[in-house]
């Protein structure tokens, strides 16, 4: 039987045979095994392609390649959160990443384009929120560095594809694999290391795409904190944009100088729930020995007293007086 090896599956082999590093090597012949029609006619391919591979583990990571992983296994925070995509191949991570930012993450038709995180600043009203795309996460492979990025990032996103009938062996497959370090986005009681998580859908524009998110939200509603769908082709990013900042957990609060008109510059971060006294300290260290603030906001206050304990709300405006 012969092979009919496909265009994508030759354009990986030459990336094998220009690869200058072990690491290449091995992420070219994993991209080879992956996307390789699977029949009678590939079996001895297969088998020789599996056997590279193992020696390539085997033969462990050079110095260079560990030095690398290392790097790749923390990013600093910037913006507002740091929020994370993760899923197993082909399901629009890029796609979504290359929507709501100004990074290039590469979006192709075939499995493990993308090698290394790829980072862009999603904007959303006067903030910036750091997304994270993340090679995929499969049985066969998952890049080690992953599961320090997960741990440190302020929210997860798990997409999966509703265009494929097996939604819900896609969201099982990644979170067993998950767990298997220790990763859980279910029990925040557990032994294992929680975080908070989301599940998106992506291609809600494809059939029977409403029927299956109902199925995951049915299955998975107690295991995230919210279930979306969207298009990433589409480019519907209005609700999710709100839904990861409010996701998020946090709040901004802008500060003004006594006496003078508000004038709107960049807002400080803050965790919801953090009171006058916290924003203080983050404004400056002098206003530790804070006396009072003023307090302007959407509802109740104009310019008020407010105590250093008040719990502050998202666009709150303050005056501090030491």
């Amino acid at each position: 039987m012969p092979a009919n090896l496909t265009p994508q599956y030759h354009e990986a082999e030459e990336e094998y045979r220009k690869a200058k590093t072990s690491s290449e090597k091995l992420g070219a012949l994993k991209k080879m095994l992956a996307i390789m029609p699977k029949h009678k006619g590939t079996e001895k391919l297969q088998a020789d392609l599996k056997t590279k591979i193992s020696k390539l583990s085997k033969a462990g990571p050079k110095k260079s390649a560990k030095k690398e992983t290392d790097s790749l296994s923390h990013i600093n925070k910037e913006g507002a959160g740091q929020v994370i995509l993760i899923g197993k191949p082909n399901v629009g991570k890029s796609q979504i990443i290359s929507g709501l930012t100004n990074a290039n993450s590469p979006v192709t038709p075939y499995p493990f384009a993308t090698r290394k995180p790829v980072i862009g600043m999603m904007p959303f009203e006067d903030v910036k929120i750091q997304l994270i795309d993340t090679p995929s996460i499969t049985k066969i492979f998952t890049e080690r560095y992953l599961f320090p990025l997960i741990r440190e990032a302020d929210l997860v996103l798990l997409v999966v594809d509703l265009s494929q009938e097996d939604v819900l062996e896609q969201a099982e497959e990644v979170t067993c694999i998950l767990e298997s370090e220790s990763i859980s986005f279910k029990n925040k009681n557990s032994e294992m290391f929680f975080k908070k998580a989301l599940l998106i859908g992506n291609k809600n524009d494809s059939p029977e795409s409403d029927t299956r998110l109902n199925i995951l939200k049915e299955l998975y509603s107690n295991d995230f904190i919210s279930i979306l769908s969207i298009s990433a082709l589409k480019a519907t990013w209005g609700q999710f944009k709100k839904e990861l900042f409010k996701k998020l957990e946090i709040i901004r609060v802008y500060t003004k100088q006594p006496g003078k008109p508000f004038e709107k510059g960049e807002p400080f971060i803050m965790k919801k729930g953090s009171n006058v006294q916290e924003v203080a300290i983050a404004v400056h260290k002098d206003f530790e020995n804070l006396k009072f603030a003023r307090l302007w906001d959407n509802e109740n206050y104009s310019g008020q007293r407010v105590e250093r304990g008040y719990v502050l709300k998202d666009k709150d405006i303050l005056e501090l007086h030491i």
